[in-house]
């Protein structure tokens, strides 16, 4: 596989991360509220203006000396290079058989004048991710399909120069061809959000906050009361921002996922890389037959995420979203599922939700089902199951029940079967352990 010439992200690149720096410095500055009425006759708002300008340009100097230093490349084995670092230099080597994700993200100040980053994320310990700021869109998608390409022949031990990788030719943009699967209606995404049960709890827990307010303290105290109601509203913002036009399609490398208002991100799911699923369905949602699909997916860690945290669909029908499941777990049939539910002295342990306890062993995969206000189906491949586990409380061993935790990679997923009848937790215990045995042997 051939080697290229080092190259640099836009040169608008300093000065793109300087402005995202001038407002959180124009409010940090009127907050300490900076006077230089001695020296200059402009109102306090337009000196902290200016120093935040001030401020920012020195920022693009800085930057501009890194980004001189930055230089990024594949070298003859394929991997992705990057060198950096101004003080202290950095070669970093990302290889690329070993990929987890590659992403395009587009902050609001980058999207406005058509830039976007590219995140590359590899397994591995310590800091196994490089952020390339910043590359036009057209350039951004060509590299973002160079990798997977490179990646894809990696995996399938073909490194020759006869490997057809797509070059990086600035302003052609990538040829991947990708099917849309799902989308989110504005209006459904909106709906999701209001009728979820820890924003309805909220609002409920605001309206009585607010009422014994006014009554304890009157009108005088309300204001604080609804400082602290828009704590929902605050929420629902902040999730509409992120998973607006949130669109599902399949390409080559796996299913790529892209959404976002202000920030618009593009994110890919390797074929293979999905530990865990899980389907959820708060009591709202129940009416409309809407789940939201998370996934586990190994090594992945976005910013401000859980480890391995990905949201494959956030709100849909439960027939669509089982055809969307279907793309990264093929195989699997939740209406074939034969629950083994918990037994009825379990209600003295969970008496909320012991009706709705259950799990369940395919030929492929182990299930679980939880939650009664919040409905939770958890499953993952018995090959995917990385340890097992059994416990037993003080009170659940004097009921004969116990849990059974079945491990798999860091993620917002957790296989496990509440309150078991002891008599059958230790065979399905031994019955997974024999199939990770012959995983392993099969590896």
């Amino acid at each position: 596989m051939y080697a290229t010439p080092p190259q640099r992200t836009h040169p608008v690149t300093p000065l793109l991360m300087a402005v995202r720096v001038i407002p959180p410095l124009y409010l940090g500055f009127l907050v300490i509220g900076i006077d230089f009425g001695d020296v200059v006759a402009l109102p306090g708002f337009v000196v902290a203006g200016l120093v935040a300008i001030a401020a920012s340009a020195f920022v693009a100097g800085i930057n501009a000396l890194a980004w001189l230093k930055l230089r990024y490349y594949f070298d003859d084995d394929g991997d992705l290079r990057v060198d950096s670092g101004l003080l202290q230099r950095q070669a970093r080597r990302l290889q690329l058989s070993r990929l987890q994700s590659v992403d395009a993200v587009s902050p609001l100040v980058a999207r406005l004048f058509g830039f976007v980053e590219l995140r590359v994320e590899v397994a591995g310990t310590g800091d196994s991710r490089v952020v390339l700021r910043y590359l036009r869109k057209p350039d951004a998608a060509a590299l973002q399909q160079e990798i997977l390409t490179r990646h894809e022949a990696l995996i399938d031990g073909d490194t020759t120069d006869a490997v057809k990788v797509p070059a990086l030719v600035p302003g052609v943009p990538s040829v991947e061809h990708t099917d849309v699967l799902a989308t989110v209606p504005t209006g459904r995404l909106l709906g999701s959000l209001i009728l979820r049960t820890t924003t309805m709890t909220l609002f409920v827990l605001t309206v009585v906050f607010v009422t014994i307010t006014v009554l304890a303290q009157g009108w005088a105290a309300l204001g604080l009361a609804l400082i602290t109601g828009g704590i929902p509203i605050l929420a629902i913002i902040r999730e509409f921002f992120t998973y607006s036009n949130f669109t599902v399609a399949r390409g080559r490398q796996g299913l790529r996922l892209r959404f976002g208002l202000l920030q618009t991100q593009s994110r890919s799911v390797p074929p293979g890389r999905v530990q865990a699923v899980e389907l959820i369905a708060p009591l709202l949602w129940r009416r409309f037959n809407w789940v939201r699909v998370q996934l586990t997916v190994a090594g992945t860690q976005g910013e401000g995420q859980q480890q391995g945290s990905t949201v494959l669909l956030p709100v849909a029908p439960r027939e669509h979203a089982m055809r969307v499941v279907s793309e990264v777990m093929p195989g699997f049939d939740l209406d074939d599922v034969q629950w083994t539910p918990a037994p009825d002295r379990a209600r003295l342990r969970a008496w909320v939700q012991w009706r709705f306890l259950a799990f369940a062993v395919t030929a492929r995969f182990i299930v679980t089902r939880s939650g009664r206000i919040t409905r939770r189906i958890a499953f993952a491949p018995h090959e995917r199951v990385q340890s097992v586990r059994l416990s037993e409380g003080p009170w659940q061993r004097r009921l004969g029940l116990a849990t059974v935790s079945f491990d798999v990679a860091p993620g917002p997923v957790e296989v496990v079967a509440w309150h078991v009848d002891i008599g059958i937790a230790r065979p399905l215990v031994n019955d997974q352990e024999q199939r990770m045995l012959a995983t392993h042997r099969l590896h």
